[in-house]
């Protein structure tokens, strides 16, 4: 493994974990104790990461999302693949609950080829794609657009009354988003999305998170829940995923699907 590499991948590790211990480290990557110094010496330079005693920790800060209208250009092809490989997951009939975000954006638009689908949704925009489907005979299910307070920066809508009709669905598959994971679960900027991400969680019998990689190994201001309560995580192999959170998610019962972002067509 080539100097840089180890090092994006003992910042992922720290930023998932949280610290990191430098014989831990050495006997990972099978080198010297001094050489992981010097990783850890140039890393603090540029990371929110400092040295401590035996190894080094992350220094917590939660990061903001950009507006709306920024994200949707944003990792375009990962988007693609994680939308094309999760709408494959959808069968006739399911009763499915989708989060609003680019990611479910990205799924609602590659839905195809499946009949008698209900999909309940708080996202104008999903709703749209899907009523456009439906008009072009690429959908012929039935799209439930929950109430409230339209929020629009976003174009979704959250309020009591949102999370309130949605506490009276019972859905077999609930695919939701958030602004960022880590080993103690997902997160977002906004507390009324997290508010509402946790509701969808509850009311679904499988959870299935959606994530570009460069999502992982951070957090922001609320917590969701933690991987425990997450059935399938599927992302990009962008950037690579520590074997630390794989391991975190099979002791979780939590399955990682990372998806071949050039297979993509």
């Amino acid at each position: 493994m080539l100097t840089d590499q180890r090092r994006e991948e003992i910042i992922r590790i720290i930023y998932t974990e949280g610290k990191a211990y430098i014989s831990e480290l050495a006997d990972l990557f099978k080198v010297s104790g001094e050489t992981i110094r010097r990783d850890l010496n140039e890393i603090v330079k540029r990371e929110k990461i400092k040295k401590v005693h035996g190894g080094a920790v992350c220094i917590k800060r939660p990061i903001r999302e950009d507006h709306y209208d920024i994200r949707k250009l944003k990792n375009h092809e990962q988007k693609l693949a994680i939308g094309k490989y999760a709408a494959q997951l959808i069968r006739d009939n399911d009763i499915i609950a989708m989060d609003t975000g680019t990611d479910t954006e990205s799924l609602a638009a590659q839905i195809n080829g499946v009949h008698g689908v209900i999909i309940i949704t708080n996202s104008l925009n999903i709703a749209q794609i899907l009523s456009n489907k439906r008009k072009n005979g690429d959908f012929d299910g039935q799209i439930i657009m929950l109430g409230g307070d339209i929020d629009s920066d976003t174009d979704c809508a959250y309020s009591p009354l949102t999370n309130e009709m949605l506490s009276r669905f019972v859905v077999d598959k609930a695919f939701i988003g958030a602004t960022a994971i880590n080993a103690q679960g997902i997160t977002s900027w906004d507390i009324r999305h997290g508010v509402f991400t946790e509701g969808l969680c509850k009311v679904a019998q499988k959870c299935y998170f959606l994530a570009d990689s460069d999502k992982f190994g951070k957090h922001s201001f609320y917590h969701i829940c933690p991987i425990s309560e997450i059935d399938v995580i599927i992302t990009d192999d962008k950037y690579p995923i520590s074997e630390m959170f794989k391991e975190i998610c099979k002791k979780s019962n939590c399955h990682l699907e990372i998806v071949n972002t050039k297979s993509v067509d």
